[in-house]
């Protein structure tokens, strides 16, 4: 495998950072090393990584607030985050996604579940960098050929702002992005993550996307990564149960299915332009 990622490693015990990089040796990254989050800033400032992987107890900076700066800043957002963690309770874990970590992994950890999640996030990476939107408006397509959560995860990987118009029948709603997080959704009346989740739940429809269009108004707190781990929880919950998973908020009879992230269908340039 080509050296194509960068990942920084984040731990206060040496011995834990020399393990986790002889676990991923084998995926043939280069290693970028902290013990503490005020050093794993510095790094971070000075040589960018693709992916970043912390403990949450660390001196000086913790894992928490080392994961929400990187949020906070446009130009370190899209960062993937995996906390590796001695910390098991179920809060800290429901917490460090709401923060907008992208996995949560227990100590000790299993070196070949650590190498396929790690793997996993990699590929998600690498597509990601392939297949994003243009720099262009009056992109359209149907939700039958794309789906709305794959069309946030391009806008999430390229840190784009945009509005993305939905239309299916009388039914109209909007979901604005900002630097690639989700701000602010509405259906009619409803607004925020009820809106955004009645939304996620269309199979079918038109949608429209107004590429550097913003808004003032703040509705959605959610991360895009929290977005999507509850439309995939909910996809994992209908395939035990043997039907399709429900929008819990919404009227009967609309559901909730999301494609496989970049299995990307037809998109079309409003101004002329082909496939």
């Amino acid at each position: 495998m080509e050296n194509k990622f960068n990942i920084l490693l984040v731990d206060k015990d040496e011995k834990v950072l020399e393990g986790l990089k002889a676990a991923l040796s084998t995926l043939n990254p280069k290693i970028l090393l902290a013990t503490d989050g005020d050093e794993a800033i510095d790094i971070i400032e000075h040589n960018k990584p693709d992916l970043i992987i912390s403990e949450i107890n660390l001196p000086k900076l913790d894992g928490w607030e080392l994961c929400w700066l990187i949020r906070e800043r446009p130009d370190l957002s899209s960062i993937p985050f995996i906390f590796l963690t001695s910390r098991t309770g179920v809060s800290d874990e429901v917490f460090s996604f709401e923060l907008g970590a992208d996995d949560f992994i227990k100590k000790p950890f299993i070196k070949n579940e650590l190498q396929a999640r790690v793997k996993a996030l990699l590929a998600r990476i690498d597509r990601g960098k392939q297949k994003s939107i243009p720099d262009f408006g009056g992109v359209k397509g149907a939700l039958k050929d794309m789906s709305l959560a794959d069309l946030l995860q391009v806008l999430n990987l390229g840190k784009r702002t945009a509005a993305v118009h939905l239309s299916k029948g009388d039914g109209r709603g909007s979901i604005f992005v900002f630097s690639g997080k989700i701000v602010h959704a509405r259906y009619g009346d409803i607004k925020g993550e009820e809106a955004l989740f009645y939304l996620l739940s269309w199979e079918s429809g038109t949608f429209s996307v107004e590429m550097g269009a913003s808004t003032n108004i703040k509705s959605v707190n959610l991360s895009t990564e929290m977005v999507l781990l509850e439309g995939f929880k909910r996809m994992d919950e209908s395939k035990k149960r043997g039907t399709p998973p429900r929008s819990e908020s919404m009227e009967e009879g609309e559901v909730l299915t999301l494609k496989a992230l970049f299995d990307l269908g037809i998109i079309e340039d409003d101004r002329g332009g082909g496939k």
